[in-house]
């Protein structure tokens, strides 16, 4: 690790493997050069776009109360969306990418972007995000700040009950990782693999193998839970990687599965027993 930057992994298993709930954190190096205070696991950063597992959560919770209709056309809930063709677009086509609205048509500026109601209108653009007007406007898919605690921990709560809260029903959950579609992506340059809000593993951005579902951030910020293994992953770094994948973040992920899987293959999925991992 390079003492200039920091880094957070934090995992989590379930209490069905283990004894009591293990948060497994990993911080290390610096918050920034210029304060030169330690990383830790309470630190806040922009996690870019990993924040749209967020979006996707919020919305499959709606839906699993019963509150949004996924295949409902979205102009039922936003009549403005229907001008342009767009009427008959249904909910779910924004969840899965194949809504075919790419961006906006013309240029706006910053400030323009952080004006939530002209956002709405306009539909969200990328943005520099180093500013802290910029960290504080709501743009549910692009500039999320968090840690990796707070991340795996959400996607801990839509396997399994954390402190009292589950946010999603097993069969919501099982539908939110259900494969809408996979193929080339034309925005992305490669193959996606998409549910309803939430990537799916593939080549490119493996996640916690088959079965899990998350998200992945510019600069390689990754959340994802794997009910199977009843894992949840989270990684954060402050030194970004000038794209989608992150080496570092690679291997974290494999080590995290490996000892779940290690785990599960000792005790079984029921056991009340522990291991040091």
């Amino acid at each position: 690790m390079n003492e200039s930057h920091g880094a957070d992994e934090s995992a989590r298993l379930s209490p069905s493997i283990i004894v009591a709930s293990w948060l497994l954190i990993w911080p290390g190096g610096l918050r920034d050069r210029v304060s030169r205070e330690p990383y830790s696991r309470e630190t806040l950063q922009p996690v870019l776009s990993a924040t749209k597992g967020i979006t996707a959560l919020a919305a499959n919770m709606l839906a699993d109360r019963g509150q949004l209709d996924l295949d409902a056309p979205v102009a039922a809930y936003w009549p403005e969306f229907a001008q342009a063709d767009k009427s008959e677009i249904p909910v779910r086509w924004l969840l899965t990418h194949q809504s075919g609205v790419l961006g906006l048509d013309r240029t706006i500026s910053l400030e323009q972007l952080m004006d939530w109601s002209l956002v709405v209108e306009l539909l969200a653009t990328p943005m520099e995000v180093n500013r802290r007007d910029v960290r504080a406007a709501e743009i549910p898919a692009a500039n999320g700040i968090a840690n990796a605690l707070s991340f795996a921990q959400m996607f801990a709560a839509i396997i399994d009950e954390v402190d009292g809260v589950r946010c999603l029903s097993s069969g919501a959950m099982n539908l939110a990782r259900l494969e809408q579609w996979r193929g080339p992506d034309m925005v992305m340059g490669m193959e996606n693999a998409v549910g309803l809000g939430f990537l799916l593993p593939t080549e490119w951005c493996p996640l916690g193998g088959p079965g899990s579902f998350g998200d992945a951030g510019f600069g390689g910020s990754r959340a994802w839970a794997n009910p199977e293994l009843e894992l949840a992953f989270a990684y954060v770094p402050n030194l970004c990687s000038l794209g989608h994948f992150d080496t570092r973040e690679a291997a974290l992920s494999r080590a995290a599965v490996m000892c779940a899987t290690r785990v599960r293959a000792k005790y079984g999925a029921n056991s009340v027993e522990s291991e040091s991992l």
